[in-house]
């Protein structure tokens, strides 16, 4: 196991790295070090279980680049194979094939489950709260609530996401309509631009995205996935994988929990650190990150951290024959 003042001079060389150009030479000197206190623990090069793991760019997912980055896969006898996907049910159509694990949200699972593929839901990972919201809606006009959007205009990143639906959902239960609601899809990075061109009445966005909107002033509305649950926090995005691997492998799962929860565990205590990495990994310009807090997350789940997302869609009249949350979710407990 790497020790911490090896893990401490491993990230000022990273950090070191990134500010001098030479973050090439910096990650180089981290990985080997970790491969030689890996190589001196309980796990080893030859016992490592390759896990093909496909995520998104986002805040949400910086403890899977701080685990590769600072030797946490490795720590816990992964050997990590990453790749970053946008945002959709390529990620699904892709899992069991080209990957083994994939981090998504809740309801492109939910609609794969309901079409008949057998998955399970292992892991949490970001995680949407009041302090930090994951999904909140910001809108250019006078909108003062979501039933304001009522024949308006309001740019989404995808027509079928939770964030989209629980909209819409709560437009309906402040007394507006939502069929009156005209959604169009608008990346994250185009949104300011959009409501700026007033193309859009209204965008619902993602951290650090949200915080660039705010600076220009646009008025936050909330995030509509708590308002429709009426919680303080929610799941935005969780991390599962084929029944089949599931069964077949649940050492690995173990195993991705355990760098997971250890790269939560280093980002809570190095802020400052972690939002270097960030800024590396996804280009944000550093006042969108520094001075802001990061996306909560939250790895440990169990089934009743599912239960709130379906209640919601069952009030809808949607995913009508989802299968039993207790079969899309799987435990790694003993």
């Amino acid at each position: 196991m790497m020790t911490t003042q090896a893990r401490s001079k491993a990230v000022v060389r990273l950090i070191a790295g990134m500010s001098a150009g030479l973050l090439a030479l910096g990650l180089t000197a981290c990985a080997t070090e970790a491969n030689s206190q890996t190589n001196q623990g309980s796990s080893s090069d030859s016992d490592a279980i390759t896990v093909r793991f496909q995520y998104n760019v986002g805040s949400s997912t910086l403890p899977i680049v701080v685990a590769d980055r600072l030797g946490f896969w490795e720590e816990n006898g992964i050997d990590f194979q990453g790749t970053e996907i946008t945002p959709g049910p390529a990620g699904i159509a892709a899992l069991g094939s080209q990957s083994d694990v994939l981090q998504t949200t809740q309801q492109t699972l939910f609609e794969a489950a309901e079409k008949g593929r057998d998955l399970k839901i292992f892991a949490g990972m970001g995680l949407s709260t009041t302090e930090v919201p994951a999904f909140p809606v910001f809108t250019n006009g006078d909108a003062d609530n979501f039933a304001d959007l009522t024949g308006e205009v309001v740019g989404v990143p995808g027509l079928t996401s939770f964030p989209t639906t629980a909209l819409k959902y709560v437009a309906d239960k402040e007394g507006g309509d939502s069929s009156q609601i005209e959604m169009v899809v608008v990346p994250w990075d185009t949104q300011a631009d959009q409501l700026k061109a007033d193309r859009v009445a209204a965008v619902w966005s993602i951290q650090p995205h949200a915080i660039n909107l705010a600076k220009q002033g646009y008025k936050m509305l909330g995030d509509p996935t708590l308002l429709a649950t009426d919680r303080d926090e929610m799941l935005a995005s969780v991390v599962a994988t084929t029944a089949e691997y599931a069964d077949k492998n649940p050492e690995a799962l173990k195993r991705i929990k355990a760098a997971l929860n250890d790269a939560k565990d280093w980002i809570e205590g190095n802020d400052a650190e972690a939002k270097e990495i960030m800024i590396d990994w996804i280009g944000l310009p550093e006042e969108l990150v520094v001075g802001h807090p990061l996306t909560a997350v939250k790895i440990d789940i169990t089934v009743e951290d599912l239960e709130p997302m379906k209640s919601i869609y069952k009030d809808l009249g949607l995913f009508a024959n989802l299968p039993p949350l207790e079969e899309i979710y799987v435990s790694t407990e003993e």
